[in-house]
């Protein structure tokens, strides 16, 4: 965001007003993570989760309706776990085993530092895939999360 904010002023000040949509144009998939006013010019962050969630089942849910193609990682402590009854695929191809009845209700994860495993299977299968990141301060009983990055494999221009 800062750095988007950042671009924003110099083009602004730089008479550079015109290059701005067309930069927004050719990078759609910011979309799903700030607005942008073309008449006003500010950044709106898309993204913050709702507060009022009960259940960290309910977020995921959350997220997956923000990002609907992506497959998600979303951290939880140390793991990343996976809610989704649509998830089995994905479970098959990075070989993760269903976890345990839990509490929370997920279906199966896999540790953080393993990500970049799963990561680069995902990616070599031309999938794109958002990682959901819980803040480092622990402050609440069910975490506000936020989308941290998004990797997709880039198409080939036609």
């Amino acid at each position: 965001m800062a750095t988007l904010s950042s671009y924003l002023g110099h083009l602004k000040r730089a008479n550079g007003w015109h290059l701005w949509p067309s930069l927004w144009g050719r990078f759609g998939w910011l979309a799903p993570y700030v607005a942008f006013d073309a008449v006003r010019w500010p950044l709106v962050r898309c993204c913050p989760m709702p507060q009022g969630f009960r259940r960290v089942r309910d977020q995921y849910g959350y997220f997956r309706g923000r990002f609907p193609g992506d497959v998600l990682f979303f951290q939880v402590g140390r793991f990343c776990e996976r809610y989704g009854a649509d998830d089995g695929e994905v479970a098959r191809w990075l070989g993760l085993a269903p976890t345990d009845a839990k509490r929370r209700g997920a279906r199966d994860g896999f540790p953080v530092r393993q990500m970049r495993r799963h990561l680069g299977a995902l990616l070599g299968r031309g999938l794109a895939v958002t990682w959901i990141r819980e803040p480092d301060d622990y402050r609440t009983r069910i975490e506000r999360r936020l989308p941290a990055r998004r990797w997709c494999v880039a198409s080939a221009p036609s």
